[in-house]
Parts: C-alpha cells; sequence; structure tokens
C-alpha cells in the first residue's frame, strides 16, 4: 500500500468495504440471480399477497367505504392494486439493480449477456407497466 499526503492506509481500507456483498457486485450472479431475483421476489409476493393485503388491505378497504361507498365500489382493484404493487416495484428495482452489477462474476460471458439481457427486458416491461398504471388512473 501507497500512502500520499492525501489518501491515509485507513481510507484505503475503509473504500474497499463499499463494494462488498450483492449489492456491491461482488457475489457471484448465481447467487444474485437465483437467490435475490428469483427466490427473494417469491417471498417478497407472497408475503405482500398474503400479509400485507390480508391484513392491512381489508382495513384500508374498510376505510375507505366508511368515507364513500361509491369510491370504494368503483377503485377496488386500483386500493388492492397501489398497496400490493408498490413494495413489489421497489424489490423488483433492488433485485435487478442486484442482478445487473453481480452481471460480470461468471465464468462464461454468455451468462453475463443472457442475464444484463433479461434484465433490460424485465426492466422495460416493468416501466411499460408503470407507465400505463399512470396513465390509466390520469
Amino acid at each position: 500500500m501507497q500512502s500520499t499526503p492525501y489518501q491515509t492506509q485507513s481510507s484505503e481500507l475503509s473504500a474497499g468495504k463499499h463494494r462488498i456483498g450483492y449489492l456491491g457486485g461482488e457475489k457471484p450472479l448465481w447467487k444474485a440471480f437465483w437467490l435475490v431475483y428469483v427466490l427473494g421476489f417469491a417471498l417478497v409476493y407472497v408475503s405482500v399477497r398474503f400479509v400485507v393485503l390480508d391484513a392491512f388491505g381489508n382495513a384500508i378497504i374498510e376505510l375507505v367505504r366508511s368515507w364513500n361507498e361509491l369510491v370504494i365500489l368503483t377503485s377496488l382493484q386500483e386500493v388492492y392494486g397501489l398497496i400490493g404493487f408498490t413494495p413489489l416495484l421497489m424489490y423488483t428495482c433492488f433485485s435487478l439493480l442486484v442482478v445487473w452489477r453481480c452481471g460480470r462474476n461468471t465464468s462464461w460471458v454468455g451468462w453475463t449477456i443472457l442475464a444484463r439481457s433479461m434484465v433490460a427486458l424485465t426492466a422495460l416491461f416493468t416501466g411499460a407497466t408503470v407507465i400505463f398504471c399512470v396513465w390509466k388512473v390520469f
């Protein structure tokens, strides 16, 4: 390690800590894809569907129903979609970033191309879905 007047040895050690882990892109691609993207998304979906929507969705529906019965009859799907779609969208963005950054950590360059192509297609589909939902609301 070289020492310069502007960078001490301790700052070199702390700079390397920021690039460790999935978000830093240092884990293998297969772990990022199968554990974070596929398994993680499935767990988030199941928890949103069966925990959040069943527990909080009905409470929010009842709250809106007490305000205006007409609103709830016309916007039941939108309320459930908003409650469920937001955490799924946030996790999708996180997992796509992880897979993109870890894409170079594989022995065959074809896996990198396939993973990043899948990330690009998923990002396009997710973006189109968000744009469609916003367009439909307004």
